[in-house]
């Protein structure tokens, strides 16, 4: 992601300004366990939270995969070593890490990618494996305005709960988990959520799947289901 024209700010500094971000990332951090010397963030995007490690947490080694190469190109630049990797088949020996941490990319994952990416997360890590997503989330479905297709605006593709995660790291045992910010009101935020996902959002401007969006037009999309 590159920055607007004349904006020199990181995408991780952006995002970090963001108050809610921010406190998703500093929630996230404190249940990192005190022992903990090093850690992975397996598609780390931005770099956000790498960079709030360094700040918060000196002498805590990290580390950052990507499967883009721009991203981690950028997060490298940033002063976080990130290699380009695909969470599927992470670059590291068994338990390289003390912790290997997950956040907000398994809402994404079809299910042979969960499970490789789930299974690596468990080899690299000897202590403890951290995970963020979205919690009990409706998953809203728009109809793209290019081909047809019905897709999450947010491309996700599965809901998460405490159930769910422990079945999916089944050897390891939940420790700890928190809801963050959307527990001060969590039936209104969803409500309300939803109301703009469906119906205000498509009527601003037409609801496209990543493939339109991606400015090659419906070639690049699946036929269209029949109505």
């Amino acid at each position: 992601m590159n920055p607007p024209p004349g904006d020199s700010e990181s995408p991780a500094s952006r995002l970090l300004r963001d108050p809610a971000e921010k406190e998703r990332l500093r929630t996230t951090l404190k249940m990192l366990p005190a022992d903990c010397s090093s850690l992975l963030d397996v598609g780390c995007g931005s770099g956000a939270f790498l960079r709030l490690l360094r700040a918060e947490r000196a002498g805590l080694r990290t580390a950052g995969v990507d499967r883009s190469p721009s991203v981690a190109a950028a997060v490298t630049a940033s002063g976080a070593p990130c290699l380009r990797a695909d969470s599927m088949k992470l670059p590291f020996a068994d338990a390289a890490f003390h912790c290997a941490s997950a956040l907000e990319i398994l809402e994404h994952l079809e299910d042979n990618a969960l499970a490789d990416t789930a299974r690596e997360l468990s080899r690299v890590a000897s202590k403890r494996i951290l995970v963020s997503t979205p919690h009990e989330e409706e998953l809203i479905r728009l109809r793209c305005a290019g081909c047809g297709r019905s897709f999450n605006p947010n491309g996700h593709v599965r809901r998460w709960d405490e159930r769910a995660l422990k079945a999916l790291f089944g050897k390891w045992t939940l420790t700890s988990s928190r809801l963050i910010w959307a527990e001060k009101r969590p039936y209104l935020y969803r409500e309300l959520h939803g109301f703009y996902a469906r119906i205000v959002r498509p009527r601003l401007a037409p609801a496209h799947c990543l493939d339109c969006a991606g400015g090659d037009g419906r070639e690049n999309c699946p036929p269209a289901p029949p109505p």
